[in-house]
């Protein structure tokens, strides 16, 4: 299985932006990276009102949306996939990132600002970075936001 890292913190803490910033340094290095975001309260993925939403809704189990250089799967479940199974899915990258999933067992890298709260989610054991817009007393390892080229 390829390896995980969830990137974690509260809403609007920069995850995504962590996230964004460090796929085109794997990328540079010569990796293939898969990303997952966990949206663990639900949300219509696919666009009320496009072809691939009526065919959803119409009753189809899995919906694919193929293109020149595209491919997505839509699929309506009573569960939610746990990541080692998303991972699996992923089998021909060498990262799978996943913004979320706080409680699971997998290294985590936790993004804190001030804004939000400098309180981590996770327990330090958890953790294998923070990175903070803020000094922060944690023995974990520290990145500032302005250090993101360092992940």
């Amino acid at each position: 299985m390829i390896p995980i890292i969830c990137v974690v913190g509260r809403s609007n803490s920069g995850k995504t932006t962590v996230i964004a910033n460090l796929i085109p340094k794997l990328k540079k290095l010569g990796y293939k990276v898969a990303t997952v975001k966990h949206v663990p309260h639900g949300a219509d993925l696919d666009l009320n009102g496009k072809d691939s939403w009526i065919l959803s809704k119409s009753g189809s189990d899995i919906t694919f949306v193929s293109g020149p250089g595209q491919f997505a799967q839509f699929k309506y479940l009573d569960r939610d996939i746990p990541l080692k199974e998303l991972a699996g899915l992923a089998w021909e990258c060498d990262f799978l990132i996943a913004e979320g999933y706080k409680d699971s067992p997998y290294p985590k890298v936790e993004v804190l600002r001030e804004e939000t709260g400098l309180e981590t989610l996770c327990k330090e054991a958890q953790l294998a970075a923070v990175v903070c817009d803020s000094p922060i007393n944690i023995s974990t390892r520290k990145f500032s936001t302005k250090e993101m080229g360092k992940l």
